[in-house]
C-alpha cells in the first residue's frame, strides 16, 4: 500500500509539472495572440488611414474631372456658336457678292 501511495505521489508530482507546463504554454500562446492581435489592429488602422486618404484623393480627382467636363461642354457650345456665326457670315458674303455682281452687270448695261 505504501508502494501505491508513493506511486500516486509520483504521478501527482509529474501531473503538477505537466499542468504547470500546460499553463505556461497557454499563457505564452495567449500573450502571442494578444501581441498578434495588436499588430493586426495597427496594420488595419494604417490601412484604414490609407484608404481614407485615397478616398479623399479620388473625391478631389472626381471634382477636377467634373470641372474639366464643364469646360469641354462650354467649349463645345462656343464652337457651335462660332460655327453658326461663320455660316451666317458666309451666307452674307455670298449675298453681298451676288449683289455686287448684279450691280456690276447693271453698271455695264448702263455704260
Amino acid at each position: 500500500m505504501l508502494n501505491n501511495l508513493e506511486s500516486d505521489e509520483g504521478i501527482l508530482k509529474s501531473s503538477k509539472y505537466h499542468l504547470k507546463d500546460i499553463i505556461t504554454a497557454v499563457i505564452n500562446s495567449s500573450t502571442f495572440i494578444d501581441t498578434l492581435t495588436q499588430q493586426m489592429q495597427t496594420i488595419f488602422d494604417g490601412l484604414n488611414i490609407r484608404i481614407n486618404e485615397q478616398d479623399e484623393h479620388m473625391k478631389r480627382l472626381t471634382k477636377k474631372i467634373d470641372e474639366l467636363d464643364n469646360i469641354v461642354v462650354k467649349q463645345s457650345e462656343m464652337i457651335a456658336v462660332m460655327k453658326a456665326c461663320s455660316e451666317k457670315i458666309q451666307k452674307e458674303e455670298t449675298g453681298i457678292k451676288d449683289k455686287l455682281n448684279h450691280l456690276e452687270q447693271y453698271d455695264r448695261r448702263l455704260n
